[in-house]
């Protein structure tokens, strides 16, 4: 929802892209300008896209947001230095809940979009 003139409308034409703004100013909520913006790039290449392509884009240091953003669970590594945004952002470890700590039994990564009893990566 956004303020406009008074009024409260949705800040987006169906209530689905509204709800995709809210997580995505939740997303962006205590990360850099050059963070977000790297998240954004990163999101219209669902295919995932070259940590090359990252840094050509916004400078050398790239390659240090990529791995703190990795790092933090807001990008998923497809392959060596090919990032992608996971369909859905990280919990937060203070709301409790069980995906948070979801880790793969084999690989010891991070889960992302489990199925329910699913212990490992498909492949793993």
């Amino acid at each position: 929802m956004k303020m406009s003139d008074g009024m409260w409308t949705l800040d987006g034409a169906t209530l689905s892209e509204a709800a995709a703004q809210v997580e995505q100013r939740s997303e962006a909520a205590g990360l850099s300008e050059k963070s977000v913006g790297i998240l954004d790039f990163i999101r219209r290449h669902p295919g995932g896209v070259r940590a090359k392509a990252v840094a050509d884009q916004f400078g050398d240091d790239a390659h240090q947001y990529l791995k703190r953003l990795f790092e933090q669970g807001r990008l998923l590594k497809l392959t060596r230095g090919v990032y992608a945004v996971p369909d859905r952002p990280p919990t937060d470890p203070t709301e409790g809940g069980m995906d948070q700590e979801a880790i793969c039994a084999a690989c010891g990564e991070p889960m992302f979009l489990m199925e329910p009893d699913q212990l490992t990566h498909p492949g793993c």
